[in-house]
């Protein structure tokens, strides 16, 4: 441990490192980039002046994609250029930034100044006003069809991928287990039936028993009457010797009777319950046997109905024919009626051949007239190319100025720099020397002295220098050891330079205090993970692997194909989150229509049911609360509708490696995408009108999927996944309360929630993000709530974050609808702090004209007059709303929160992704790991917004609830007022009262939708 008090702060983190804290980093670093390769005739001075110039040195601009012989060597150079030292200095300020958000003053877009009317407010009525506005971004994007190239080889991390069974295993199991289920019903039924057969006969055979006995005890009954006359016959010759044995018999006789009686009253009894089971049995038989016959006969009547059908169609066409033969008839009759008075009336048909003539003659006119037409036609046409050519040809000159300012202020900077590293390296060379000169001195000296104390001791002359000269060998190689050392230390180390080091532990007693010196460490970037086999999997979509559904929105019934389970890569690692579900409407099977979509036009609805950035699986069509969401929802506006499962951060393979932490959830979204793009021909819906959706987390990987189509950032996780090589743009993205741009989170929360130091927070596990309401869903039962309050620590740590806002906020140089800059002071107040105010305004007020009493909302300040909404208690609000989390919201200074866990890395399950929580680290580990820059910088769309080296999407939809306290409300309005100033169309809002929610306004969405789509064909 050094003595020095100042924080050690190790190299290894100079892949990740940057002077400057509130400046995004962007993708792409050349000069030629940041100002766009196509751009509009302006002068781009304005812009210079404006944003203090940093120097880069050094960051190794990204591998745009190249032809496919030099892939290899791109990637792995793209690969080895993320570790390398990466540095932006703003020398006008001198401030420290983070490293991932050194780019985003960067891209600042230059626009040309129109005029537009807009209506605004004055005393409470609308007024017209004409402004100048600037529109019209320095760099034109065209939408990409080439597929990215693919390298042939790519450093990869093997990882055992979880595949025990593929889905076509998968599918095929559950073939087999319907159809033995199937079987076994079927047998079941069998049994049944013939088990209904055997009591029917047992019923009978017993009824045949019952008349037999009753036919044998009539014989019995008859026997015994004779048997009573002949004794009556014997009574007479033997009266007197047989009265009492006559006696005795017949009341032997009697008993025998009664018995029999008793006998056959048992068995009666006996009977009366074996008929009434056995009719309870044929009861259940008959029913049995009626419920097959109505089942044969609705099956009869149905077969009726489908030959009635055919024959009505057969019927339909034999008419068709028979009409066809009459007309054909009646023509023929006609023409020998005409040839009949053809030939009848000579003189008619010379009349006729000169009205045709007179008839081609008038003909030739118009024709020539319209030849006239054409003519001029072309000449105006032909004036227009020549005018569009001029124009054209001025773009290029002014295109070449600007390129020719452009190298000589690239040839000024480098001048300036070589000069000053010329400047070091002769002031280092004078220090060399005066180094030397002084070793000399002292060198002479020695020898000088050793040669007078020889002349003093000649007598032990030859033992005195032979023992000087062992110990200056030893003295040389010890210096030559330690120098060694140092130069080895220095190498592995590279320490950030000293003015880094200075500002940081300045910035640090204006915070939180520190304790100890800890390491801050770089994690070297991860390899793009592969499985350690390969699993071939086709992907090209199977039209007939589906299952028919249906679904009911508004009392109408939605038919509609489920293509499930498909593998949107070829060699997944998880393969039971590497899929997607696909649902087309049933009308687009039989050349029908939905809202004026067909199968070729419909557009894909693409929503992801990402939360928490955990693991996600496909949104099902479905209703829920009484509902349909938006999937089924979606299908009954007539849009086929792809859902991907994605991996999250907290996916682990079999042999322990994380497979799910950043950036696998956007690969995964991309390779989905580019599985659409590959198999456009193939299935029905359009593939260039792809539009995204997800709310919370998934809302920020919805707009981050808008902002990084075609990049090739991601080019080498989607090879190792064996991705289609396709397109991976999309048409428009939608994203609900996006827990987006992480790396500025922390600041902007701050500056919404700082002075509020007693709040309750909902306990959750470790990495536990909250979950969003979606489509109306009752919010999710909360656990334990405890009431939090803040610490001395955590207020001044609250107070540093809030500090460096206004710096990242002002280096934006973001402009709102009528070109105003927006802007913070020291304190956090200026146009940005109104342009926020102003949506919630907005918002209030429209919930007022829609019945809502918004008096009861104290913050709010009314107008006297007019009862309209005019301003918002700033404090008061944030008060109200009030903050959910403490001060390190996303990059928790315990490391600890899910945004820490989200940027773990194969091996590690949480770290740092921002420097300022990492100097700030609350945890007992003297190393402290920051997320690689790189990393970082591919999980904000803020980087990829206006970046040449991607394609973005034009479209975009963000809903923020004014009372969400998930993020601060300026994040979300930060993403989209860049894609606004970037040219593209933004549909922004902060709906009043609305908490962590999405899918609440889907007839809105897709009216939306609607708009976009049916407007550009």
């Amino acid at each position: 441990m050094k003595s020095s008090k100042k924080r050690q702060v190790t190299a290894a983190f100079f892949a990740a490192a940057a002077l400057g804290g509130v400046a995004h980093a962007a993708p792409v670093l050349n000069m030629n980039d940041l100002v766009g390769s196509k751009t509009t005739s302006e002068s781009t001075t304005e812009t210079i002046n404006n944003v203090a110039t940093p120097v880069v040195q050094p960051m190794v601009p990204r591998v745009r994609p190249v032809p496919v012989p030099d892939t290899a060597k791109a990637l792995e150079e793209q690969y080895r250029a993320v570790s390398q030292p990466q540095y932006v200095v703003n020398k006008q300020t001198n401030t420290m930034m983070e490293p991932t958000l050194a780019m985003h003053s960067l891209i600042n877009v230059q626009r040309k100044t129109e005029p537009v009317t807009i209506q605004k407010q004055v005393d409470g009525k609308q007024q017209t006003q004409t402004t100048q506005v600037q529109r019209t971004p320095i760099i034109v994007q065209e939408q990409s069809t080439t597929p990215l190239a693919v390298a042939n080889t790519t450093t990869t991390k093997s990882v055992i991928a979880k595949r025990t069974l593929t889905i076509r295993d998968i599918q095929r199991a559950e073939r087999e287990r319907l159809a033995k289920l199937a079987e076994e019903q079927a047998a079941q039924q069998e049994a049944m039936q013939q088990q209904s057969s055997e009591q029917a006969q047992a019923v009978r055979q017993m009824a045949a028993e019952r008349a037999a006995e009753a036919q044998r005890q009539a014989a019995l009954l008859a026997q015994q009457q004779e048997a009573q006359r002949q004794a009556e016959l014997l009574a007479q010759q033997q009266e007197a010797q047989r009265q009492t044995a006559i006696k005795a018999e017949q009341e032997r006789i009697a008993a025998q009777q009664a018995e029999a009686q008793r006998q056959a009253a048992i068995k009666a009894e006996q009977d009366r319950i074996s008929a009434e089971q056995a009719e309870a049995q044929r009861q259940a038989a008959i029913k049995a046997e009626q419920d097959r016959i109505a089942a044969e006969q609705a099956e009869a009547q149905r077969q009726a109905a489908i030959k009635a059908e055919q024959d009505r169609i057969a019927a339909e066409q034999a008419e068709a024919q028979r009409q066809t033969a009459i007309k054909g008839e009646q023509d023929r009759i006609a023409a020998e009626q005409a040839e009949a008075q053809r030939q009848a009336v000579i003189k008619a048909e010379q009349d006729r051949i000169a009205a045709e003539q007179a008839e081609a003659q008038r003909q030739a006119a118009i024709k020539a007239e319209q030849d006239r037409i054409a003519a001029e036609q072309a000449e105006a046409q032909r004036q227009a190319a020549i005018k569009a050519e001029q124009e054209r040809i001025e773009a290029e000159q002014a295109e070449a100025q600007r390129q020719a300012a452009i190298k000589a202020e690239q040839e000024r900077i480098a001048a300036e720099q070589a000069k000053a590293e010329q400047e070091a390296k002769a002031k280092a060379q004078a220090e060399v020397e005066a180094q030397r000169q002084a070793a000399i001195k002292a060198e002479q000296e020695r020898i000088a002295a050793e040669q007078a104390k020889a002349a003093q001791e000649a007598k032990i002359k030859a033992e005195q220098e032979a023992k000087t000269k062992a110990e200056a060998e030893a003295k040389a190689q010890a210096e030559a050891k330690a120098r060694a050392e140092a130069e080895a230390k220095q190498a592995q180390e590279s320490k950030l330079p000293e003015s880094y080091v200075n500002e940081r532990n300045q910035a640090s007693t204006k915070g939180s205090t520190t304790i100890g010196e800890k390491n801050i460490l770089s994690q070297p970037i991860d390899p793009p993970l592969q499985a350690d086999t390969s699993a071939k999997i086709t992907l090209t979509f199977d039209i007939n692997n589906y299952e028919s559904m249906t679904g009911t929105v508004d009392n109408k019934e939605i038919k509609y194909r489920a293509f499930e389970y498909i593998p949107y890569v070829s060699n997944p690692i998880d393969i039971d989150q590497q899929y997607i579900n696909i649902y087309i409407p049933e009308e687009y099977f039989n050349n029908g229509t939905v809202n004026g979509y067909n199968t070729q036009t419909a557009p894909i609805f693409m929503p992801n049911n990402v939360g928490g950035y955990m693991p996600s699986q496909p949104m099902a069509p479905k209703v829920e609360n009484n509902k349909p969401n938006s999937a089924l929802y979606a299908l009954s506006r007539g849009y086929v509708v792809a859902s991907p499962a994605t991996r999250g951060r907290t996916n682990k393979a079999s042999d322990g490696n994380f497979i799910g932490k950043a950036p696998a959830v956007i690969v995964d979204l991309q390779a989905a995408t580019a599985y659409l793009h590959a198999n456009d021909t193939t299935m029905p819906g359009n593939a260039k009108r792809i539009i995204t959706n997800g709310t919370s987390a998934g809302g920020a990987v919805s707009l981050l999927q808008g902002a990084t189509g075609n990049t090739s950032d991601y080019q080498p996780y989607l090879q190792a996944l064996g991705a289609a090589t396709a397109s991976t743009d999309v048409y428009a993205s939608s994203a609900y309360a996006p827990i987006t741009n992480l790396d500025a989170a922390d600041m902007a929360y701050e500056w919404s929630y700082n002075g509020i130091t007693s709040f309750n927070k909902v306990t959750m596990g470790q990495g536990e993000l909250p979950q969003a309401n979606i489509g109306g869903a009752p919010a999710p039962i909360q656990r334990n709530v405890q009431r939090v309050n803040l610490t001395n620590d955590d207020v001044a740590y609250s107070d540093l974050l809030k500090s460096h806002f206004p710096d990242y906020v002002n280096n934006l140089q973001l402009r709102d609808r009528t070109g105003v800059i927006l802007k913070l002071d020291k304190k956090g107040n200026g146009t940005f702090k109104q342009y926020v105010k102003s949506f919630i305004i907005d918002a209030a007020n429209k919930a007022k004209s829609n019945g809502t009493d918004v008096s009861r909302y104290s913050f709010l300040v009314l107008d006297k007059n007019t009862g309209m909404v005019k301003d918002i208690d700033w404090d008061a609000y944030n008060s109200f709303t009030s903050r959910s989390k403490e001060p390190g919201a996303f990059d928790s200074r315990a490391n600890d929160s899910g945004e820490n866990n989200l940027f773990g890395t194969s091996t590690s399950d949480t770290n740092h992704f921002t420097i300022t929580a990492a100097l700030h680290d609350t945890t007992p580990n003297n190393d402290v790991y920051v997320e690689n820059a790189k990393i970082v910088t591919m999980m904000n769309p803020m980087n990829y917004l206006g970046s040449p080296s991607a394609t973005n999407a034009k479209y975009y939809r963000i809903r923020y609830g004014t009372a969400d306290s998930n993020t601060s409300v300026a994040i979300p309005l930060i993403v989209g007022t860049r894609a606004q100033n970037l040219g593209y169309s933004v549909d922004i809002a902060t709906p009043f009262g609305v908490d962590h929610a999405g899918d609440y306004d889907l007839q809105d969405l897709f009216n939306w939708m609607d708009s976009i789509v049916k407007n550009s064909r």
